[in-house]
């Protein structure tokens, strides 16, 4: 078993151990293999793509949707009506097997995710290609003592003992929001320290409440129940209500695309 499957592996052990009885959707799309297998699909917004795999590298090419069922179906009926997804070149045929679909709760999540990862070209082993020169597109999770590190690239990561998280987005927009979201809990007088430079972030500290709900946000997109009723708390004492929404779709966003690459992680490994 190769690093990548590894990582997956071991991401995923975790998940069923912590979560055994957890109602959280399953990150495997399901994909029939009968012709009738569009009356098996949600109905429900979601991203429709296609990974394509060649020479070490993976394309995803995607299409969000406000109704998977629907749109899924039309592409299987009529696949060069969407040339963006590449899904008859070479006269390929059984296009239900290549489509997979991601659901979301907001059919703007799934824009986000279209946006992030469209048309982009990912190495799939990025852990042997990562330097100063190229870093890489990923977000890297490491454990530490009393908390854990986000770095945006693995060439700044001091240890390589770490889970490939994807491409979660602008760094300095994410400094910018977890620094906003450490100032609001700061006066919750919570045992908990934040650091950040341009290159990484660190939560440390005694409260396990946050720290668990922060470690199950970042290895698994996961917005628990606590850290929900978290933000409500904050929402009754904060006044900028405008700022604490842009926070909250934030983190629903991050949640999206960690879940998302989680599952494009399993179909690649």
């Amino acid at each position: 078993m190769d690093e990548i499957a590894l990582l997956v592996d071991q991401t995923y052990r975790h998940f069923q151990q912590r979560f055994p009885d957890s109602n959280v959707e399953d990150l495997t799309p399901i994909v029939g293999m009968r012709e009738d297998w569009e009356f098996n699909l949600p109905s429900t917004p979601g991203l429709i793509y296609h990974v394509q795999l060649t020479n070490g590298l993976f394309v995803l090419r995607t299409l969000p949707s406000k109704n998977l069922r629907f749109d899924m179906s039309l592409i299987n009926e009529k696949p060069e009506d969407y040339p963006s997804l590449r899904l008859i070149e070479n006269g390929e045929s059984k296009i239900f097997e290549k489509l997979k679909f991601f659901v979301v709760e907001d059919f703007c999540l799934a824009e986000v995710i279209h946006h992030q990862v469209n048309n982009r070209r990912f190495p799939i082993n990025e852990e042997s290609l990562c330097n100063i020169s190229d870093p890489g597109f990923s977000w890297w999770y490491t454990k530490r003592e009393g908390g854990f590190q986000i770095s945006f690239n693995l060439s700044h990561n001091e240890d390589h003992d770490c889970l490939k998280m994807g491409p979660l987005g602008d760094q300095k927009v994410a400094i910018k929001q977890f620094e906003y979201f450490f100032n609001l809990i700061e006066h919750l007088e919570l045992e908990i320290e934040f650091h950040s430079d341009f290159t990484k972030f660190s939560f440390f500290g005694n409260d396990d409440f946050i720290l668990k709900e922060l470690i199950d946000f970042f290895e698994f997109g996961l917005i628990g129940e606590s850290l929900k009723h978290l933000f409500k708390l904050l929402a009754k004492g904060n006044k900028d209500h405008a700022s604490l929404e842009s926070l909250w779709y934030y983190f629903q966003e991050l949640s999206a695309i960690r879940k998302f690459w989680i599952q494009i992680q399993k179909e690649i490994a």
